[in-house]
């Protein structure tokens, strides 16, 4: 449950960073880099009161879950450049991490469609082609179903996960 917590503070606290380099201007624009030391803050303090064994850990923690989230950021990127969306990356970059938000609520089969919902109505007040960002979204959501899908081997072969790794042999040398 904490690392689930960590990784949406990672996703806030970027959702916070882009919130300050999307395209349109809004009130207090200039002010709201300050919300991401305090989502921190709160952090620390929930984890210190409820969990204080995970306080030692928590600033690793946060980094691992903000490298993470950069490069889930980045996949988007590439996804984005690889359909022909150059346009306003950063404004496509926070509607991903806002609908990273509604990915976690539990209201469809594995968040399948809530990401999307969430581009189709961000697209009324963000200038983004919401036609792109929804393909982004599903290549996304099948890249990551394909690449889970090969855990399955796993669950049918579950001794092969405690088996070390096997490289080969050289010469009289069994390579491990």
């Amino acid at each position: 449950m904490i690392n689930r917590l960590n990784g949406l503070l990672g996703i806030l606290i970027l959702l916070v960073v882009t919130a300050t380099m999307i395209t349109p201007d809004y009130p207090y624009k200039s002010y709201v880099f300050v919300l991401g030391p305090l989502l921190y803050l709160l952090f620390y303090l929930g984890l210190r009161l409820f969990f204080s064994d995970f306080v030692p850990i928590l600033a690793k923690t946060t980094v691992h879950s903000l490298v993470n989230q950069v490069f889930q950021v980045l996949c988007v990127h590439l996804l984005l450049m690889g359909i022909g969306a150059y346009d306003h990356p950063v404004n496509y970059w926070f509607i991903f991490l806002a609908s990273g938000l509604a990915f976690v609520i539990p209201v469809t089969l594995g968040g399948f469609g809530s990401r999307e919902i969430v581009f189709v109505f961000a697209a009324r007040y963000l200038p983004i082609d919401a036609t792109a960002a929804i393909a982004m979204s599903l290549l996304l959501y099948f890249i990551r179903a394909i690449v889970s899908f090969t855990g399955v081997y796993f669950l049918m072969y579950p001794q092969k996960i405690l088996q070390p790794l096997s490289l080969g042999v050289i010469g009289n040398h069994r390579l491990k």
